[in-house]
């Protein structure tokens, strides 16, 4: 019968912190100055003890030093530095008249508590190298003494050890708490075992030069082994520089030692590539077997594909007070989600961008339309304090989801959600903020707006260059409103493919902006006499959609006078192009401004005059597209009221829809108010909207 073992008896780990410890000790040994000496497990793992040479008779300075090997992220409340604090504070007052300063060796990270900009272990260490500015060193002393004041008694520390402890981290003079920092040094990153190793047999061949890596190894596993026993055995236990070359000379260690020395480094060995091994098989499995939610950077840049008229890389201006806010938010601990709402093409992506790349203590990562929800989402989220990013949520449609990950996180590292939408999202965004999350963890960022005019003139002189610069005043007086326009504007006039002479006209010259915009990125392919822009109008109306279905095939040929062949190779164009992408297996096209653009093109005339687009297509696809036409032709009809509130987009459609319900069966209207369900926002906290039912 097998026998089944009691869990946790596995000694690998205590038998590797071993070995990392006489591995370290040996390179210190190897490192010693003159008038250095090493004691074994006097004060802590070793303490590297000094006298200065002019002065024999005064007290040594002594090091005392903890050897760690984690493959964690370490702050300054876990319960390993606590201890480490609590136990220096313990030798200080033990030994008052002593020189001591402390070192923990660690091949752990920093990572960074909850609210901090800057790990707290970063912070303690700028202390210590006098890197702050007097007032900032008092905030930091402040900070971190309010950390450690929180912290509870781990376990291993005293009594004693902890009243110690607690002496320092409450004393009214703040002096008290710096001199802890100034003389407790954080050794974090430290290589592992066989990095220290190699910096070993490095050091070894400066002492002993011209002997072959061979010996080298040898002699290396000669001085683990002398370690290793002396550890063993009771009493004072040093090592000098006088020691290290009398057995580098005459090697004192027994047969038995040396090869169960080689055992040790060799079992060490093995286990660093195991390890890496599995490392590299998990990572490649998840790469290729586990679908991933979120990315790592920011999504491409929409449109990447059609040169250079279309990027995020200028340079970022103004938006002071959001980027403010927004770190602000990081730094709270009450708000855990922020929204930040601005209309389309006012620069919300480009903002969103540039302020999450300037997180380096945080771990940022995107969410994306074209990566569907996934029950393993929660596995994705890494070590340390994480910032999940929903990019245009208006049309994010797992947005729910990644609510409620944030909203009951329990992990240990922090969790943030960072939301950017239109006004008109703004009600789907609520109902699913409500449904998980209470308003006070919500931070509401101010609309966001038009940048300066001044600010304007500066991106305008960026796209337009030195030879159009004159221009840039004019530029931005025409597209102050939209940066987006400023950019692709400024760039056709710079390559001369839109006059100078329409600067004077607003809305002439937006137009013309858009409409070479489109043509650039679409070209003008002529299929069965339709060219592709007229394929990006009903994309605009029906997206997303994917072209291959059978209700867009019953419908788009005839709308467009061409055949389902020629529809579906203008789409693949366009999609190669870049201005079209598909997000699970539907089409849209990118950027949202440009398809606004395309639609209210197609739907409105000088003057805000209705051309009967809308109608139309509405009539040829509200069958199979009756959700998404609603929902675009809405958004557009909400933005031409925000300049004329008597157009009248919508009115024949909303006659249609009644006219169609009164017609159609119990069956039929049940259809339809499930479609249009879809793009109804219920009212109420945490509500959802009501079934529908037969009859």
């Amino acid at each position: 019968m097998a026998f089944t073992p009691q869990p946790g008896r596995d000694a690998r780990p205590a038998i590797d912190g071993y070995v990392y410890q006489v591995v370290a000790t040996v390179l210190a040994w190897l490192n010693l100055a003159e008038g250095q000496h090493l004691e074994l497990e006097a004060g802590e793992d070793f303490d590297l003890v000094e006298r200065e040479a002019a002065s024999v008779s005064a007290d040594a300075s002594r090091t005392v030093q903890q050897v760690h090997k984690r493959s964690r992220t370490i702050t300054l409340r876990s319960p390993k530095t606590v201890q480490a604090i609590a136990t220096f504070c313990a030798h200080r007052k033990t030994n008052r008249d002593a020189v001591l300063k402390f070192r923990f060796l660690t091949t752990a990270k920093p990572g960074r508590e909850k609210g901090w900009r800057v790990p707290g272990i970063v912070t303690w260490e700028g202390i210590r190298q006098v890197q702050l500015s007097p007032d900032e060193e008092g905030s930091a002393i402040e900070r971190i003494r309010a950390l450690l004041q929180a912290s509870k008694k781990p376990r291993g520390v005293s009594d004693k050890g902890w009243k110690s402890f607690l002496e320092v981290v409450t004393a009214f003079q703040r002096d008290v708490l710096k001199a802890v920092i100034c003389a407790f040094e954080w050794a974090i990153g430290a290589g592992d075992s066989e990095a220290m190793e190699t910096e070993a047999s490095r050091r070894l061949s400066e002492i002993l030069p011209g002997k072959s890596p061979a010996v080298i190894t040898r002699v290396f596993t000669h001085l683990f082994a002398y370690v290793f026993r002396l550890l063993s055995n009771k009493g004072k236990r040093e090592l000098t520089t006088g020691l290290l070359q009398e057995q580098l000379n005459s090697p004192t260690v027994s047969a038995d030692d040396f090869a169960l020395a080689e055992r040790l480094l060799h079992r060490m060995d093995v286990i660093e590539e195991r390890l890496a091994a599995v490392e590299t098989t998990v990572h490649l499995h998840i790469a290729e077997e586990s679908p991933k939610v979120f990315l790592v950077g920011a999504p491409a840049a929409p449109a990447q594909g059609t040169g250079v008229l279309f990027d995020y890389n200028q340079v970022f201006r103004g938006r002071c007070l959001h980027l403010d806010v927004l770190d602000a938010f990081l730094s709270s601990t009450a708000q855990s989600i922020a929204v930040l709402p601005g209309r389309g093409g006012i620069g919300k992506t480009k903002l969103v961008r540039e302020w999450a790349g300037r997180q380096t203590f945080w771990n940022v990562l995107w969410a994306s339309e074209m990566r569907p929800w996934q029950a393993s989402a929660e596995s994705e989220i890494p070590q340390g304090d994480t910032l999940l990013v929903v990019d245009d949520a208006h049309r994010y449609a797992d947005l729910a989801q990644v609510i409620g990950l944030v909203a009951n996180w329990r992990g240990s590292q922090t969790l943030k959600l960072v939301i950017s939408t239109r006004p008109s999202g703004r009600d789907y965004v609520n109902e699913r903020l409500a449904q998980f999350v209470d308003e006070f963890r919500v931070l509401r960022c101010p609309p966001l707006k038009e940048l300066t005019l001044d600010e304007t003139i500066e991106l305008a002189e960026e796209m337009l260059g030195p030879g159009f610069a004159n221009l840039a005043l004019q530029l931005a007086q025409v597209s102050h409103d939209t940066p987006l326009v400023t950019v692709v504007g400024g760039r056709l006039i710079a390559k001369g493919e839109i006059l100078p002479d329409l600067l004077g006209k607003h809305e002439a010259f937006q137009h013309a902006v858009f409409d070479k915009f489109a043509s650039e990125c679409a070209g003008q392919l002529p299929a069965g006499g339709k060219s592709k822009e007229e394929v990006l109008h009903l994309l605009a109306a029906v997206q997303p959609v994917d072209e291959r279905t059978a209700a867009f095939d019953a419908a788009a040929p005839a709308f467009l006078g061409l055949r389902s062949d020629q529809i579906r190779r203008n789409v693949l164009a366009l999609e190669e192009t870049g201005i079209v992408i598909r997000t699970r297996g539907a089409a849209r096209i990118v950027p949202d401004v440009l398809a606004d653009y395309l639609l209210e093109r197609a739907s409105v005339g000088p003057n805000h005059y209705v051309t009967g687009y809308a109608d139309a297509v509405f009539e040829a696809f509200h069958e199979g597209f009756l959700s998404s036409l609603l929902k675009n032709l809405a958004e557009l009809d909400w933005r031409i009221t925000q300049r004329d509130p008597q157009t009248r987009l919508l009115e024949n459609i909303w006659l249609r829809l009644r006219e169609t319900f009164r017609t159609r069966q119990a069956h039929g209207r049940r259809q339809m108010l499930l479609e249009m369900q879809k793009v109804v926002v219920p009212a109420g906290r945490g509500s959802s909207p009501p079934p529908v039912r037969d009859g």
